[in-house]
């Protein structure tokens, strides 16, 4: 059975005490210090067997650095996950609409947390059409893959290309990824469900605009959704909405970095017998 060493605080702890900890306790090198503590958006260090785990925690709390020891299968997971790209906020409760543009109204004493995060992102799809002379002539390429005259060609980002004898075509098209920075927000029911939108795909509805007025941006409509949950645990980026300070939140470099921290708030919520789980949680 693998046990986790759980972070008591959601911020990271310095770099230096851990890296005395590995050192004394022997259990990692010292040098994987620097991977735990810029990995570390909830969990410090994963899959340790049981002994290891106490040890090197005694080691950690010797350099002040807190953590809990926690059996995998007490650790949650995500709850399902219901994507919309419109909804409200009205009195009687948060109201996304379906696929099917039907309104389902959430009681606001239902919602246990909001998690909102600017997160990096891979994003396929990109394509760019430009003109080039098919000659002999090098051309450099950018890209992974592109399509010339129906023929796939590969190479490697900075090499060249001698097309050799002129292809029927002077259209070379492109395809790649992009990596953006992408806020991303979720409203997690006690129930153990979550709603889940980004905001570049979201629009509010027009019942929770007062006639007249614009529709709110992201961050506005985020702030009058919290507003109605006074209670609702808040992730960091979430609290930095609210206090109308989006810039001071954290940015998450993947994916999972930001849904270790939602599952960081949700064992805590857990504990505190506010979130019961559903699908996605092993309880």
């Amino acid at each position: 059975m693998a046990w986790h060493l759980v972070q008591t605080s959601i911020d990271p702890p310095a770099l230096e005490p851990v890296q005395r900890a590995l050192q004394a306790s022997g259990v990692y090198p010292e040098f994987d210090a620097h991977g735990f503590v810029r990995d570390a958006f909830g969990v410090l260090v994963r899959g340790l067997e049981h002994e290891p785990a106490l040890s090197l925690q005694a080691f950690l709390a010797a350099e002040g650095v807190s953590v809990e020891v926690v059996q995998d299968s007490d650790w949650p997971g995500l709850p399902p996950a219901k994507r919309i790209q419109f909804a409200s906020c009205r009195v009687d409760g948060f109201a996304p609409l379906d696929p099917l543009c039907r309104e389902l109204v959430v009681p606001w004493n239902s919602i246990a947390a909001v998690a909102c995060g600017l997160v990096r992102e891979t994003e396929f799809g990109k394509r760019v059409t430009a003109s080039v002379s098919l000659g002999r002539t090098p051309v450099p390429l950018n890209a992974t893959m592109t399509q010339i005259g129906g023929a796939p060609i590969s190479w490697d980002s900075g090499d060249t290309f001698d097309y050799g004898e002129p292809l029927p075509t002077d259209r070379l098209v492109l395809t790649g990824e992009e990596r953006n920075w992408r806020w991303n927000a979720e409203v997690i029911l006690a129930g153990g469900l979550r709603f889940t939108w980004k905001s570049h795909r979201f629009q509010p509805t027009r019942g929770s605009i007062p006639e007249g007025e614009d529709a709110p941006d992201f961050f506005a409509f985020i702030r009058d959704l919290v507003s109605h949950v006074p209670n609702a645990a808040l992730n960091r980026g979430a609290f930095a909405i609210r206090t109308d300070q989006p810039d001071a939140g954290p940015r998450y470099p993947t994916r999972n970095a930001y849904e270790e921290e939602t599952c960081w708030i949700l064992f805590h919520l857990h504990q505190s017998r506010i979130y019961h789980g559903g699908d996605g949680d092993p309880r």
